[in-house]
């Protein structure tokens, strides 16, 4: 299944991550990340809080609330992807600086997790 979407989990001491594709897009996990149509854990849990939240309120105040935490969504998604770009290209620099060429570097799809 190389190219399809895949979910990333990361694991550290202080958090834990879940990155899902944002559409049906078929990019590399890593243009995935770099676009910002990724959803962290946190984004999800959130959204799915503003649903449970606004469940029994009058759809106008729902769509108000929907469209806010939209809003905290997209901001966090730039973030996120621009923070990505950042990162991947500190990285590549200090690659060629160590004399590596990344684009000559085999690449190897993770194996997805057991479901």
């Amino acid at each position: 299944m190389a190219g399809d979407a895949f979910i990333v989990t990361c694991t550290r001491r202080f958090s834990a991550g879940c990155s899902a594709p944002g559409s049906g897009k078929r990019l590399s996990p890593s243009k995935l990340v770099i676009s910002g149509e990724l959803l962290t854990l946190e984004q999800v849990r959130r959204a799915a809080n503003v649903f449970l939240e606004t469940i029994d309120l009058p759809r106008p105040q729902r769509r108000r609330k929907y469209e806010q935490e939209l809003q905290h969504q997209r901001y966090h998604q730039r973030r996120n992807a621009t923070a990505s770009r950042a990162h991947h290209k500190t990285r590549l620099k200090k690659l060629r600086d160590l004399g590596i060429d990344p684009d000559q570097i085999k690449s190897v799809f993770p194996k997805q997790p057991p479901c």
